[in-house]
């Protein structure tokens, strides 16, 4: 359940990033997302 949140989060992330470009917020957006996806309890 929980990665399957983590899923739609990214999906959703994605979509932002799709229609609005920064990147600053991309670089932080995907430096976040990598220590959420490494530092996940692995099942």
């Amino acid at each position: 359940m929980n990665s399957f949140l983590i899923y739609i989060l990214i999906k959703f992330i994605h979509l932002i990033i799709n229609y609005n470009r920064p990147k600053v917020v991309f670089k932080l957006i995907n430096i976040y997302g990598l220590k959420l996806y490494y530092s996940r309890p692995i099942p």
